[in-house]
Parts: C-alpha cells; structure tokens; sequence
C-alpha cells in the first residue's frame, strides 16, 4: 500500500508540510508532466520514494526519508545476520560482527554479507535489518529504504536519505537503503545519504548512484557503514558510490575504522570505469580465485583504504591490476596469491604492497610493471 499521484501537473509541497507513512515497505510515488518542487521543511517519509517530473526541487531543509522503513530485502540473499550475536545487517558493505569464532581473526568474521553487486548502476534493492541479541525480541535496526528521483532537472539543497535504523546496544545496526538519481543536469549543495546504522554491530553502507551528464551542484554524498560499540575499531563496511559519468566508483568509510569488507565480485570489462576511488579507511576485497580491477585512468588507495586480493587462508590465486595511475596514500594493497600489476604512473607515499604466495610453488610470479613513471616514498613492499 501507500500514496500513488500520477498525470498532467505539477505537485509542490509547502514549507512545513510532511507526507508520511511510516510502515516497512510503504510507497510514495508521483509520475508528473510538470514540477515537483518540496518547499522549506517539507518531508516525505516512506519505505520508497519515487519521484519522476521535469523538474524536482528540494528547498532548504526539505527531507526525503527512508531511514529504517525497507520491506523484505530480495530473495535469496544474506544480508539479514544469523544468530544472536546482534550483529549489522549487509547490503553494500558488509555488516560488522564484534563475536569472533575461536581460531578465526576479526577479518574471519562479519555479519550480513552484501548483495545486489549486479545493481549497482541503477540501485532498487532495500537494506537488511540488524541482528538481535535476543531470540524473544528483535533488538536490530531496520534496513534502508529506497529513493529514485528522475527528472530534466534536479535542484538538490535538501537532504535524500535511506540509512539502516539504529540497534543500540542489543542490537545491530540495519544496512543503508538504495538512492538512484537520473536526470540532465543537478545543481545545489544539499546531502544524501545511504549509511549503515549504528548498534552493537554496525550496519553495511547502501547503493547510491548518480546518473547526471551535466553536475553543478555540491552535494556531500555518505555511503559508510555504522558504529559498533560492542568492538568501535570495526565499523560496518563502506557501501558503493557509483557516478555514471564518468563511470567511477567511491569507495568511502568517512574516517570510521573496519575490519569489514566492500566485496567487488565482478568488476566491468566493458565499459570500464573510468576511475576506482577506496578511500577514507575503507576496505575491498576481490574473493574470487581470478580477478581484475581494470580502470581507464585512476585507482586511488587514500587515508588507510585497505584493497586485498583473495582470500588470507588461500594463497594460491592469480589476480590482475591495471590502469593509467595507481595513486597510494597511507595505504596497503594485499595480495594472497601472484599479482600483475600494470600501470603508466605508480606513486606511493607511506604505503604497503604485501604479496603473499604462500608455499605452493604452483604459484604464478608476480609482475608490478610502471612504464612511464614510478615514484616511492616511505612505502614498505613485501612479498613472502
């Protein structure tokens, strides 16, 4: 159920005026020929928003909010932890867990795992709800709802949310929403927002991607995961920033530290992105026993970015990275297996490249090529 406006028209809320309904799930949606203009103040809150006019304006102030109202994630995915651990729900990132099996390191462990990679140009997918501590209460945050805004023209100086609901201390975090905006040009400076709630464990960062050709604005986008106050030194993961012009991914835990994952299962071969943005304390991790980061211009490692190929326990893959620069700042790329590494420009600055191919002399070598410039500096590179 929910509110549905469609035909010949424009809608304008006035300043002060909210359209709410706050059930899991619940639709707002309006498909107008006219404008959609949201005036100072003005909310709509729902479990998904669905704008599409000419022109849709938010105003100082207005919100559009999804926080903690997701309806069922898809089937057949694992964001939603099991168990009593109160661990973060999945979704972009990774949820954190704070419990860790014996034997295994806290990079063992974690809490919903992410879904809907194959989504990650056009977002339509709610978060997952936290876990809970208790099997009679459900202690975990909601996931995120979801927002599409499609219009000529966007005018952004309000704020488009869908982050994961809160656990407090029983329970952990639910997993950001889905933000999909498509328009011909954007301007303003408002903020939008797809993060992980905070909990016991926190929650996976969302999906947000912009599909704007002509940008103006100075909007402050935030993909990261939650706060986990049962283990503060591991955050939910970053969820995915994805700019379809010019096709670049951001990668971004906003200076939250984490021992959790933003796993890329299958990065473009064509089209390529342009450029891979990890930054901020964030982690990626590629799993899969072959795979490439490929990028036409930059891969950027910035402020402890954490990126590792394969898996610590399995040494024994073979993976490639190429691209025109590969820019590493207070960094570490990990590699458990043999790595070829291909770049035009390699500058490095407090960074570390760690190679780990284990014993198994079936291991490829690897090859870290840089053919126009390579420039080092306090960088540490090991390879067992």
């Amino acid at each position: 159920g929910g509110v549905f406006i469609g035909g010949n028209g424009s809608l304008q809320l006035l300043d002060g005026v909210s359209v709410t309904c706050q059930r899991p799930g619940c639709v707002v949606s309006a498909n107008l020929s006219g404008d959609i203009r949201f005036g100072h103040g003005a909310r709509v809150v729902a479990g998904w928003v669905s704008l599409a006019a000419t022109n849709i304006t938010l105003g100082k102030d207005a919100v559009i909010d999804t926080t903690a109202l997701a309806g069922n994630p898809p089937d057949k995915t694992s964001g939603v932890p099991t168990g009593t651990y109160g661990d973060g729900g999945g979704h972009g990132g990774r949820g954190a867990s704070c419990y860790v099996n014996k034997g295994q390191t806290q990079e063992d462990s974690w809490g919903g795992d992410t879904y809907a990679w194959s989504e990650l140009k056009t977002p339509n997918s709610y978060g997952s709800k936290g876990g809970s501590t208790s099997v009679e209460k459900d202690y975990g945050g909601g996931g995120g709802g979801v927002v599409w805004l499609f219009a000529d023209e966007i005018v952004m100086n309000g704020t488009v949310i869908a982050d994961g609901g809160n656990g407090g201390t029983k329970g952990g975090g639910g997993s950001g929403g889905s933000i999909y905006l498509k328009a011909a040009t954007m301007q303003g400076g408002g903020k939008i927002s797809a993060c992980g709630g905070n909990g016991l464990s926190g929650g996976g960062g969302g999906r947000v991607s912009i599909d704007v050709f002509s940008r103006h604005d100075d909007t402050h986008f935030f993909v990261h995961g939650g706060r986990s106050s049962g283990c503060p030194d591991n955050a939910g993961a970053a969820g995915t920033l994805y700019e379809e012009v010019p096709k670049s991914i951001t990668v971004s835990n906003n200076n939250l530290s984490t021992q959790t994952d933003t796993v890329f299962l299958d990065p473009p071969y064509e089209p390529l992105w342009t450029n891979v943005f990890i930054k901020n304390h964030a982690k990626v991790s590629l799993p899969l026993r072959w795979s490439r980061l490929q990028a036409q211009g930059q891969i950027s490692l910035l402020s402890r970015a954490t990126l590792t190929f394969g898996l610590t326990h399995y040494p024994y893959s073979e993976f490639e990275l190429l691209a025109e620069e590969l820019l590493m700042s207070d960094s570490t790329i990990q590699v458990f297996g043999a790595l070829r590494m291909s770049v035009k420009m390699l500058l490095m600055w407090n960074s570390r490249m760690v190679i780990d191919g284990g014993r198994d002399s079936g291991v490829a070598t690897s090859l870290l090529e840089g053919s126009n410039l390579i420039v080092l500096r306090g960088i540490i590179s090991d390879t067992f």
